[in-house]
């Protein structure tokens, strides 16, 4: 990340700012005299924030033209929040917190996923997930954090249902596995694919459009993965 005009905005829990740093030129920035256990949100945008101290942002997360979101963490390097979003959360305790990383990209991303949910029955895992935008998208694969690595869970590619689209798509697939750890995976048309996640079981990301969007649900029954 070395944007020029790329800023950093600390939100607190009532969602307004309570300061805003430049990204310096190596990539990185810092904070100084935070509280100590607080919980605030970081969000990366191009508007310097600082005239809004006290108030909401004037805009939610934000790249130069060109530029997208690639991923967030906090603060352990495993290499992702669970969201693509411009956002993410910290923890603040009674010492400095380091490594609040940032991912972007010049590169044209095919899919947006704004929502992704699942939940455990017995042996079956529903996994749910809502695109907000799909540009030449193939379809969708399921990856799972085994004792063995990473496995795919579906027998076969779960294909998109819109191919282009910049309206919400649901999707559902109901998979036969105890994995507590997964991650979806993009394929294009072109095949090439972007890995999102770690996404944890019984945790929700996201916002999902509540609008009538279309649906679709598998059930792939497979042997059971661990």
């Amino acid at each position: 990340m070395s944007h020029s005009r790329t800023l950093v905005v600390v939100l607190g829990l009532s969602g307004n700012v309570v300061a805003s740093v430049p990204v310096n030129a190596d990539g990185t920035f810092l904070f100084i005299n935070v509280e100590a256990n607080t919980n605030y949100t970081v969000q990366i945008g191009t508007i310097n924030e600082a005239a809004n101290v006290g108030r909401p942002p004037s805009m939610g997360p934000s790249l130069p033209s060109g530029w997208h979101n690639a991923g967030e963490d906090c603060c352990d390097d495993t290499g992702g929040d669970g969201f693509v979003d411009g956002l993410t959360s910290v923890s603040v305790g009674m010492s400095n917190v380091n490594n609040v990383n940032f991912g972007i990209n010049n590169q044209f991303l095919a899919v947006t996923v704004a929502y992704v949910s699942s939940e455990r029955n017995g042996e079956q895992l529903t996994i749910r997930w809502q695109t907000a935008t799909e540009s030449g998208v193939a379809g969708f694969n399921i990856l799972a954090e085994t004792t063995n690595g990473l496995r795919e869970l579906n027998a076969s590619l779960i294909p998109s249902q819109v191919i282009d689209s910049v309206e919400a798509t649901d999707y559902s697939v109901t998979l036969l596995t105890d994995v507590d750890t997964f991650y979806i995976e993009e394929v294009r048309l072109s095949g090439t694919a972007d890995r999102m996640g770690p996404y944890q079981v019984g945790e929700s990301y996201g916002v999902r459009d509540g609008s009538d969007s279309g649906s679709m649900t598998n059930s792939i029954f497979l042997p059971l993965v661990r």
